[in-house]
């Protein structure tokens, strides 16, 4: 069974803005990004998406009502990698991107 381990975990505190980016450096091939952004503002995630510079796909892991929102891309593409969320209406917001290496030997 691959055993997980922790790699990077870069994070950002924006304020009062529509989207915020993390940049994530030297990803390696295949390994699995977790981004975990939170709401200061008290206020829905109105339109709220996420994507990356290297085209891996976001899946939604979970959501906490208004306030948390936490997705996952598996398999991503090597490279620095920056990482944004956007949503539709000013909010306050952080969001850090974990980098975890899947060990399959």
């Amino acid at each position: 069974m691959a055993t997980p381990t922790h790699v990077q975990f870069p994070a950002v505190v924006a304020t009062t803005l529509t989207s915020i980016a993390v940049t994530v450096p030297n990803v390696v091939a295949g390994n699995v990004l977790v981004a975990g952004c939170q709401n200061f503002s008290g206020n829905a995630w109105d339109g709220f998406t996420i994507n990356d510079d290297k085209g891996n796909t976001w899946v939604q892991a979970a959501a906490h009502s208004h306030i948390i929102r936490l997705w996952y891309a598996k398999n991503v593409a090597a490279g620095t990698t920056v990482v944004t969320a956007s949503w539709t209406f000013n909010r306050t917001a952080e969001m850090g991107v974990a980098e975890i290496g899947i060990d399959e030997t």
